[in-house]
């Protein structure tokens, strides 16, 4: 969209990460349950992960930053925002980590001998996943959910 480019790049980044999620949980033609995704399929889930985060940055700038574009030119992205939100949490959780953020934790944590982390509200164990492949962590994500799709 020419009017809100950075929305436009978001909610772009927002339907690539879907296709990544969706093929992440999707079972094979052998199972009828989905397989643990490949690393390599990891890997590529985080980059959009990483791309979505950038893009939700852009935004929280335009609309909030110290060049921050009018109001007048933004109310309207706030009630597509709110309900955005909701299906994107569904994937993730209401607070999104990045890996430079799980890497710092890990660190901090690091130098107080804790080497492992129990998610237990993991819905679909996306942070687990964070915590065990980027910082090196041993991870357990514990849900209501028999299968989570990470």
């Amino acid at each position: 969209n020419r009017d809100a480019p950075e929305l436009a790049r978001l909610l772009d980044s927002v339907e690539q990460l879907t296709k990544m999620m969706d093929r992440l949980s999707a079972p094979t033609a052998s199972a009828a349950l989905p397989v643990p995704p490949s690393s390599e399929h990891r890997r590529a889930a985080r980059a959009a992960y990483l791309r979505f985060l950038n893009e939700l940055e852009a935004v929280e700038a335009a609309v909030l930053g110290p060049k921050a574009r009018p109001l007048a030119e933004t109310r309207w992205w706030v009630p597509l925002l709110l309900r955005w939100r909701y299906y994107v949490c569904s994937f993730f959780s209401w607070g999104l980590l990045s890996e430079e953020a799980a890497l710092q934790a890990a660190d901090c944590l690091r130098g107080l001998g804790i080497t492992g982390i129990v998610d237990p509200l993991a819905g679909s164990g996306w942070h687990a996943s964070l915590w065990q492949d980027v910082a090196g962590f041993a991870a357990v994500a514990v849900d209501v959910y028999e299968q989570r799709p990470v």
